[in-house]
């Protein structure tokens, strides 16, 4: 429950938004972010919502305090009340072994739970992935609403699962593309990290070996240079629901130096789950998972994985009460959050919208698996 706690002195503080304000303090039975930034680091902020500069600031997280810098993140959110923030800590002081974080407003998603809910599903069918709680965020005191704290995807994501760094790609812009077809760059659609160095010779291989591979030799040229079963995985995971964006721009992809073989990493899913994506297509929509389905072994597999999760883990029985467990955790700060009241969202409104998303996801996708 959310408890008010008399301030004996209230303290007006000077934002740069010109606003004074008498504070307030909540506490949630959530965990809770408290950043300290002065007035003039707002106003630096503030000056250029799309600048990538970091400003010093505070960072308190279980009564344990931080030296951090910190700078707005994503892009809808900019321009939004409800800013996202990207927090750098110390290289001494490191925030749960992880160099930065993201503290995301998730402003795609009035219900916030679309991520926490894809993870879920993306994890349980063996996908590496990015962690992601719920926190609330307070900024010089005030309540600024109720957030996701989710782990980047760097050097730490790596070094924490126990594997080896090496260098990865970032699928970005809308323009993640597997084809060369019509003088196609890689460098439109992918970013190196953790350098880049230039050299995208890994990705450009594995690309040209789906323009140009034969069907028969397609699997034998494939399976060296790209995890199958994880893709399978992460294409079913997908189409369960509806990841549009995870084909042609919110995903990672990881050369693993240990088998020098390609992997893929889900991220930025706060886009899942949408009523006007229940008849999306069920292959994918980019040409790996074109020329995947194309092999016959790859298609059957496919297809009876997501037979499997749909029986399972994407099953109303499975679902629900997680989705539920999730609504009811996260309501008193939900409730109470400055921007979604002044939106007018309704948390039991956008639980009901995802229910029924699974619900219709689920009888188109059965009624196209008869038949594929």
């Amino acid at each position: 429950m959310v408890k008010r706690l008399l301030i004996i002195f209230p303290l007006l503080f000077h934002l740069s938004c010109d606003r004074l304000y008498d504070p307030q303090e909540l506490e949630f039975d959530l965990p809770s972010v408290k950043l300290y930034i002065d007035p003039e680091n707002i106003e630096i902020l503030n000056s250029n919502i799309f600048s990538n500069r970091y400003v010093d600031g505070k960072f308190v997280y279980n009564n344990r305090e931080y030296n951090v810098q910190l700078r707005y993140q994503g892009q809808a959110s900019r321009r939004s009340f409800k800013k996202s923030y990207k927090i750098k800590f110390e290289n001494t002081d490191l925030f749960e072994n992880k160099k930065k974080i993201i503290l995301k407003s998730q402003p795609f998603d009035p219900s916030l739970l679309r991520s926490q809910l894809s993870v879920h599903l993306f994890s349980k069918a063996g996908l590496s992935t990015f962690d992601n709680k719920f926190v609330t965020l307070f900024i010089n005191d005030e309540y600024k609403g109720l957030y996701c704290l989710i782990e980047p995807i760097d050097e730490f994501f790596f070094i924490n699962r126990g594997k080896s760094v090496g260098h990865f790609y970032k699928g970005q812009t809308g323009k993640v593309r597997f084809s060369f077809a019509g003088g196609y760059d890689v460098r439109e659609g992918f970013k190196k990290k953790p350098t880049d160095d230039g050299n995208y010779s890994d990705l450009e291989y594995l690309i040209n070996i789906l323009d140009v591979t034969p069907l028969d030799q397609l699997k034998e040229k494939l399976e060296p240079i790209l995890w199958v079963e994880n893709y399978l995985n992460y294409l079913a995971v997908s189409i369960l629901i509806s990841n549009r964006d995870g084909f042609y721009s919110n995903l990672y992809l990881y050369n693993d130096p240990e088998v020098n073989r390609f992997e893929i990493i889900p991220w930025d899913l706060d886009l899942t789950f949408k009523s006007d994506y229940i008849t999306y297509t069920i292959y994918g929509w980019n040409n790996l998972s074109r020329r995947i389905l194309e092999v016959e072994d790859y298609r059957t597999r496919y297809k009876n994985r997501l037979l499997e999760l749909l029986d399972s883990e994407f099953s109303e029985e499975v679902m629900f009460p997680i989705i539920d467990s999730l609504s009811e955790y996260i309501k008193d700060s939900y409730e109470n959050d400055p921007y979604l009241k002044a939106k007018g969202y309704n948390l039991e409104q956008e639980v009901e919208s995802i229910k029924s998303f699974i619900q219709s996801r689920r009888a188109y996708l059965e009624e196209q698996l008869e038949d594929f």
